[in-house]
């Protein structure tokens, strides 16, 4: 699905972020990342991080630790 669709979703509440995060593959979740904070709330977005990292394969894990602290360690809590 395009980013424009996917954006269109994702704003009118018809596309869950912890959803559309876990079906991302990982090659895209930074670009998922992206769109993600221009449309949803900071807080869901995190927490649907969080998820992905949670039932993340172990072999996946320091990336997505990576990718978590360059979208969220300068933001406020």
């Amino acid at each position: 699905m395009d980013q424009t669709a996917l954006e269109r979703l994702l704003r009118a509440g018809q596309l869950a972020v912890d959803d559309l995060l876990k079906r991302s593959p990982f090659d895209e979740l930074e670009e998922i990342l992206d769109l993600l904070e221009r449309c949803r709330p900071i807080e869901e977005v995190r927490a649907g991080l969080m998820e992905r990292i949670a039932t993340a394969p172990l072999a996946e894990f320091n990336a997505l630790k990576v990718i978590y602290f360059r979208h969220f360690d300068a933001r406020e809590h």
